[in-house]
């Protein structure tokens, strides 16, 4: 079976296995890494002995400082996580999702490989 190409244009034939055999271990392998930087990284977002007693001591006379240019009360606020955003988590969902399927079309049933 002969491959066509218009008029002009090379045939990318070779590049497109490339891409086919290689987007979804690509895919793959950033999706694990991201998952091991996740996990490496889970102490960083606790909360727990953030500050010692020195940057207490700081953060205290930075707040009684500002207070006193103010006329209200500012209140140190140190959590383990901040709210969620969901607009970021759909928008992140449908990446991945999109990106995925660009990258695994070419081995859906009814494609066809030269």
């Amino acid at each position: 079976m002969q491959s066509w190409t218009a008029a002009g244009e090379q045939s990318s034939s070779a590049l497109w296995e490339i891409v086919v055999l290689a987007g979804p271990l690509l895919f793959a392998a950033l999706l694990l890494f991201l998952l091991a930087r996740a996990v490496l990284h889970r102490r960083r977002y606790c909360a727990t002995s953030v500050l010692d007693d020195e940057d207490q001591r700081a953060v205290h006379e930075a707040i009684t400082a500002a207070e006193l240019r103010t006329v209200g009360e500012i209140l140190p606020v140190v959590v383990e996580r901040s709210d969620p955003h969901p607009g970021a988590s759909w928008l992140a969902a449908v990446a991945v999702a999109l990106i995925g399927s660009a990258l695994l079309a070419a081995r859906l049933p009814g494609t066809t490989r030269r």
